[in-house]
C-alpha cells in the first residue's frame, strides 16, 4: 500500500513538471506584457476564444481608457446614443497574441455600438470600415518618418472573410519607401481570419470577434527578410477602426504607438519555449531547465510586449 502511495505521488509530481514545460504564468506591468507558451496547435479561426486555444494568454487592451492608448480619434456620429462617442462604449478591444515558426496569431474581441463596413471611397480605403489594422515594423527600424524601411500594414475587416473583395488589405513598403496597398489574391495569399458577430457579448450592441493569422511566408514576399526566431524584435502599433456611419475618414483608436511614426511603436520580443518547473499554486522560481527553442506547429511561443516611448499613459 505504501509503495502504491509513493508511486502515485511520483506520478503527480511528474505530471506537474511536464505540464509546466509549455506553461508560464504571464506577468504584466504598465510597460511590459509577457505571454506564456502552451503546447497546443494553432487556433481554429472561427472567432470563438476556445479555453485551450488561448490558455494563459495575456490580454492587451485598446480602448479610450486603456494605458496603451496613443490617440483617441473617434468621431461623434449623430447616429450614436448620447454620451457614448469617444468612450469605451463607442469602441474598445481586447487582443491576445501568440506565434510559432509559421505565423503570428491573434484574437480581437471588440465592443462596438454600431456596425459599419460600408466605405464610400476606393476599395483599399480600409479606414472607412470597421475592423482592425496591425502596423508592423518588421525589422524594428525605428523610422522617424518617410521613407519607411519595412512597414507592413495588415487590415482585417469586421465581416466574414471573402464576403467582399475588401475584407483583407495588405500595405507594404516599396523600394522608394512608399506605402503600397494591395488586395490582390496573390499578394494577400496566406492571410486568414474568422469573424463572429458577437451581438451584445462584450457590453455593446454590435460586438464582434476577429481571430486570424499573419503567416511569415506572406510577409517574406515583401519586407520581411527572414522569419522570426527567439529574441527577434519587431515594432507594433494597432488601430481599431470605427467609422460609425460617417463618410471618409470615420474614426479610430491608435494604441501602442503612433501609426505614422514607427519610432514610437511598442516592441514585440519573440520568446521561445523553455522547460520550467511549475509548482502548485503558480510559478515559483521560474527555474529554466533548457534553452529556449522556436515553437513548432504543435506549440505556442512566448511574446513579450514593451510599450514604446511617446505613448500617453
Amino acid at each position: 500500500m505504501m509503495k502504491r502511495l509513493i508511486f502515485s505521488a511520483i506520478i503527480v509530481v511528474l505530471v506537474m513538471l511536464v505540464g509546466g514545460i509549455f506553461q508560464d504564468v504571464f506577468a504584466q506591468s504598465s510597460s511590459v506584457f509577457k505571454i506564456g507558451g502552451n503546447r497546443l496547435r494553432p487556433p481554429q479561426l472561427d472567432g470563438v476564444k476556445g479555453g485551450r486555444e488561448w490558455y494563459r494568454v495575456a490580454i492587451l487592451d485598446c480602448s479610450p481608457q486603456s494605458a496603451g492608448l496613443t490617440a483617441n480619434q473617434l468621431g461623434n456620429s449623430a447616429l450614436e446614443a448620447d454620451g457614448e462617442a469617444k468612450t469605451d462604449a463607442d469602441v474598445s478591444a481586447s487582443i491576445r497574441l501568440r506565434w510559432d515558426r509559421y505565423a503570428l496569431y491573434f484574437i480581437a474581441e471588440v465592443r462596438d455600438n454600431m456596425h459599419d463596413v460600408i466605405g464610400t471611397g476606393e476599395a483599399v480605403n480600409w479606414w472607412e470600415r470597421d475592423g482592425i489594422s496591425f502596423y508592423i515594423d518588421l525589422v524594428d527600424a525605428d523610422d522617424t518618418g518617410r521613407p519607411y524601411t519595412a512597414l507592413n500594414i495588415i487590415n482585417f475587416m469586421a465581416a466574414p472573410q471573402n464576403s467582399s473583395a475588401e475584407t483583407i488589405t495588405l500595405t507594404y513598403t516599396d523600394s522608394q519607401g512608399e506605402r503600397v496597398p494591395t488586395q490582390d489574391a496573390n499578394d494577400i495569399d496566406g492571410l486568414e481570419y474568422g469573424y463572429r458577430d458577437a451581438g451584445t457579448e462584450f457590453g455593446g450592441s454590435a460586438d464582434y470577434v476577429i481571430e486570424g493569422k499573419i503567416p511569415w511566408e506572406t510577409l517574406l514576399r515583401f519586407n520581411l527578410t527572414k522569419a522570426p526566431s527567439v529574441d527577434t524584435v519587431m515594432g507594433l502599433s494597432l488601430i481599431i477602426l470605427d467609422p460609425d456611419g460617417d463618410d471618409g475618414f470615420g474614426g479610430q483608436l491608435q494604441c501602442w504607438g503612433m501609426a505614422d511614426n514607427p519610432n514610437t511603436y511598442s516592441d514585440i520580443v519573440f520568446r521561445g519555449l523553455t522547460i520550467s518547473a511549475t509548482m502548485a499554486g503558480g510559478l515559483r522560481g521560474g527555474r529554466s531547465l533548457g534553452k529556449p527553442i522556436v515553437p513548432d506547429i504543435d506549440s505556442w511561443g512566448t511574446v513579450k510586449m514593451q510599450v514604446g516611448e511617446g505613448i500617453e499613459e
